[in-house]
């Protein structure tokens, strides 16, 4: 299964992690919506009186939109490419920025009452950093693969040849 995974397309598999961090994310603001309590997974832990997985929900929704974009879209050449691939790394790196303080904030709250972050052991935000930061390597090797920005047909190209 890991060979299938490695021979994947970068993109492809930044799509797949986007959506697993997304659907996680869909799956504990949910639970908190629809239970105004917590998942058993983790703890909880709010900014501005917010929970933080719909923050997440959200930076890791605009990531899937930004990697959908960017292998979906054709139109705009080069320079359009280059914009999506930009949104799609700074909604990770927002999103990632995000994660690791709500990180701290849930580390903050482990240590102040004693106790570990639900079945996960760790908060939910500690793993969702991970993924950004993973996902964000890949939008970075991105460019450098085949399959990005340098190997791009462009509709001024097609009409110029």
């Amino acid at each position: 299964m890991f060979e299938k995974i490695k021979a994947m397309p970068t993109i492809d598999k930044i799509i797949l992690l986007a959506s697993f961090g997304a659907l996680f994310a869909l799956y504990l603001s949910s639970v908190k919506f629809f239970t105004q309590g917590c998942s058993v997974l983790s703890s909880c832990s709010f900014i501005w009186g917010i929970p933080t997985c719909y923050f997440g929900l959200l930076f890791f929704a605009l990531s899937l939109m930004g990697a959908l974009a960017y292998k979906f879209c054709s139109w705009g050449g080069v320079k359009m490419k280059t914009a999506r691939l930009h949104f799609l790394r700074t909604s990770l790196a927002l999103g990632l920025i995000f994660a690791l303080y709500s990180s701290y904030l849930g580390f903050a709250q482990m240590i102040a009452s004693k106790q570990v972050a639900g079945l996960l052991i760790l908060p939910s935000c500690a793993y969702g950093a991970v993924l950004f930061a993973v996902v964000l390597y890949l939008s970075f090797k991105l460019a450098n693969s085949q399959e990005g920005l340098n190997n791009t047909d462009t509709e001024d190209e097609k009409h110029i040849a």
